[in-house]
């Protein structure tokens, strides 16, 4: 499974404070600072962040949608929000999608976000690409 996983409903509630930034969500935010939201309502949260364009809950959303937190689990969309992250320079949704085509045995595209990450210095992607060097792939 990918490696960066939001592990509870606190870190996900945190995490979508810091990334909303439109007026609702800040008043929503505001209205419950004390009370924590359920993972579902988080991942609910962080979709609608990741619809409006934010490439951190785009990023999120991926991984909550590969990890089944707060909704189904679904690879198919997982891989489709990680791409989206990806494709815009996200490191970690670079490392996460070439994990999650590596382990769809698509070598070829593990290998092409792998080497995305490790060019924006990503050191266990740049680790990654030093071992397949010194194997020869």
């Amino acid at each position: 499974k990918p490696q960066d996983i939001l592990c509870n409903s606190t870190e996900l509630v945190m995490r979508w404070r810091v990334a909303c930034k439109d007026t609702a969500g800040e008043a929503y935010t505001n209205a419950v600072a004390a009370a924590p939201l359920s993972e579902r309502e988080a991942a609910k949260w962080y979709l609608r962040a990741a619809e409006g364009g934010d490439v951190h809950a785009q990023m999120a959303t991926g991984l909550l949608y590969a990890n089944g937190v707060g909704c189904k689990q679904d690879d198919r969309a997982a891989m489709q929000w990680l791409e989206i992250a990806a494709n815009q320079g996200h490191r970690a949704a670079q490392v996460n999608l070439a994990l999650m085509h590596k382990e769809g045995e698509n070598d070829d595209e593990a290998m092409r976000y792998t080497l995305a990450a490790a060019e924006q210095g990503h050191a266990a992607a740049q680790e990654e690409m030093f071992v397949r060097h010194a194997l020869g792939q």
